[in-house]
């Protein structure tokens, strides 16, 4: 997702990311259900770009460091605070 291609997995390898399916990640159950997404995935440019696009901000957003380091500041000043 971070280098802007499209992701599809289980639920279970969406667990701890939380990414919105259909929107940021395609989620899937059984192979033929693999199969068949990642067939109009190939053939569908807007659902491409959308799933890349939508993917690679979400982890930008939830995963950068900066943003990670940010938060954890956060806690750190709280913990020093008290």
């Amino acid at each position: 997702m971070a280098s802007g291609t499209p992701v599809i997995t289980t639920p279970l390898g969406n667990e701890g990311i939380e990414a919105l399916a259909g929107e940021e990640i395609i989620i899937c159950d059984k192979p033929d259900e693999f199969v068949n997404k990642t067939l109009l995935l190939t053939s569908d440019n807007y659902l491409y770009e959308k799933i890349s696009r939508n993917g690679r901000r979400f982890i930008e957003e939830k995963f950068d460091w900066r943003n990670i380091s940010n938060e954890l500041e956060k806690v750190y000043q709280i913990a020093v605070l008290k």
